[in-house]
């Protein structure tokens, strides 16, 4: 016998689009579980890096943020972001675009701890 995946329940939205919490239509929200690669030595998450965008002078902010083990991880993210947005111009627009674009990725403090130019994987 075959079964098939329950139906949705009633009341939640989509996760959001990091998959980090859910929203109840009531306005109550529910926390997803600790992110899995979370170091247990250290009793606490990993660091939240944010990419923000710099866009023809004007700041973007990033206001999820993402935890990354470093610095290192979070300038690949970035990296394999850009190569996504290139991979999909019929999503993002054509490179021309939002070639003269930055990621400012910042940390929790808010220091700008290094800068990602988009054109840096054309």
């Amino acid at each position: 016998m075959v079964h098939a995946d329950p139906p949705p329940r009633p009341g939640l939205r989509h996760r959001s689009r990091r998959g980090r919490t859910l929203s109840l239509t009531d306005g109550h929200r529910a926390v997803a579980p600790r992110d899995p690669l979370a170091d247990p030595a250290r009793g606490c998450d990993l660091p939240r890096f944010f990419l923000n965008v710099r866009r023809r002078g004007t700041l973007i902010a990033d206001q999820e943020g993402d935890e990354l083990p470093d610095r290192t991880a979070a300038e690949c993210l970035a990296h394999d972001i850009l190569r996504d947005m290139r991979r999909l111009p019929h999503v993002y627009g054509t490179p021309r675009g939002w070639r003269a674009d930055t990621f400012v990725i910042t940390d929790e403090a808010g220091a700008v701890v290094a800068e990602v130019p988009y054109d840096s994987v054309l």
